[in-house]
């Protein structure tokens, strides 16, 4: 059986350079590019991945099985009690002798994995709850994610029996820094960074950079005063007490707007460890 081959899409650096180099033949071909978009990616993203698209001959299609901003906030305003419904690590410090927590975190998973395996299902023709063809072997769909030579942590096997997670940047022994280089020599342009403008994964320097948009920022304060103020944002009645926990997107567990991220210890948990599965962040 000749295997299928995808490539999951962040539209940031390493994958944006991945997909160009399977147009240019430097990479084998894929039968489509998959963006699994969360609703939450920088206005820079959504710009540049237009652009992409009209760089290659195969399909690029962009997924979304639903916008992760409004859905968190939704929830928080709507459920009594904060448990699986949340798919955020967002830090806490509900019980002070504790010190600060993280929680779960799921979001990867729910607005990453999800809607790009369904693609994938789709394209090759799986109706819905039906197993993949028994005539495709296990690992018989060759799935391209642009993680790069400098993140080998974030290499992992898909836990999906008939997806092989394929890494070309690090067989090319490509970094970064050598993904940018490549962009401006065929292309002469650089790709926005791609990740969530709220991951509570970010570091004081991406916050800063962040802050700079203004768009961006402002979307970004909104949500962040949403994870603990009463606001009945759906016309439900005043958000349930006992949601109204200390919820925040910085470890320091204080609001954006009030830390100078210049100035503030940059202890944020480490972006490349922490996505376990890396669909983030490239």
């Amino acid at each position: 059986m000749i295997k299928q081959r995808f490539l999951s899409l962040g539209a940031g650096v390493q994958s944006s350079t991945l997909a160009l180099m399977i147009e240019k033949g430097q990479v084998p071909m894929v039968k489509a590019g998959i963006f699994a978009d969360t609703g939450a990616e920088p206005a820079a993203v959504y710009k540049w991945f237009d652009w992409l698209k009209t760089q290659v001959s195969y399909p690029m299609y962009k997924v979304k099985i639903g916008d992760l901003y409004w859905h968190t906030l939704w929830f928080l305003n709507n459920m009594p009690l904060i448990d699986d419904g949340l798919s955020m690590p967002f830090f806490t410090k509900e019980n002070t002798k504790l010190g600060v927590g993280m929680m779960r975190r799921r979001c990867t998973y729910n607005y990453k994995i999800l809607p790009v395996t369904m693609k994938i299902r789709n394209l090759l023709g799986v109706k819905k709850h039906k197993k993949i063809n028994k005539k495709t072997n296990e690992r018989g769909i060759d799935l391209l994610l642009g993680i790069s030579y400098d993140e080998l942590l974030r290499m992992k096997q898909n836990k999906n029996k008939y997806f092989n997670n394929i890494y070309p940047l690090v067989d090319l022994k490509m970094s970064r820094q050598n993904c940018i280089d490549w962009m401006k020599k065929n292309y002469n342009k650089t790709p926005p960074r791609s990740s969530c403008i709220f991951c509570p994964y970010h570091s004081n320097k991406e916050w800063f950079r962040i802050k700079e948009n203004k768009n961006d920022w402002d979307k970004l304060i909104k949500f962040d005063r949403g994870l603990r103020d009463n606001k009945d944002w759906w016309g439900h009645g005043k958000r349930d007490t006992r949601n109204k926990n200390n919820l925040y997107l910085h470890r320091s567990c204080k609001p954006l707007e009030e830390i100078d991220f210049k100035n503030t210890n940059d202890n944020q948990s480490n972006f490349v460890e922490s996505c376990e599965e890396g669909y983030c962040g490239i």
